[in-house]
């Protein structure tokens, strides 16, 4: 939980402090990218934020969970046009996949999954 709180928490915060760098990241068909930037770091704070309190956890994780696919087209613009940022190419896979895109969330909203596997075992630790 801790991991999932500081991956949107700092992401967040990335959002205000290199809103250029961030801006780069936005497709061209999305219209006014300071804006997108802007409000998608306002919702990563409000998801990290409400990840710390118990009663708020599981809308928190909804939310960081829709966030994440409402990004993806982010993701796939740096997959499509991956000489435009220079970031190893594994890594621009580990983003949507990682703790901070909709696998991360989908694991705050669900717990820890134990289908087919032995009781009392799970292929991460619950929160």
């Amino acid at each position: 939980m801790g991991f999932v709180f500081l991956w949107f928490f700092i992401g967040g915060i990335a959002h205000f402090v290199a809103t250029e760098t961030e801006m780069r990241i936005v497709p061209p068909w999305v219209p006014w990218p300071r804006a997108a930037v802007l409000v998608s770091g306002v919702f990563e704070l409000l998801g990290a934020v409400g990840l710390l309190w118990r009663p708020t956890r599981r809308a928190a994780g909804i939310g960081l969970f829709l966030l994440a696919i409402a990004v993806t087209p982010c993701h796939i613009y740096m997959l499509q046009r991956t000489e435009l940022f220079p970031v190893p190419i594994w890594a621009l896979w580990l983003r949507p996949a990682g703790p901070g895109g909709a696998a991360g969330a989908h694991r705050v909203v669900h717990g820890p999954r134990t289908v087919g596997l032995p009781t009392g075992l799970s292929y991460y630790r619950p929160v």
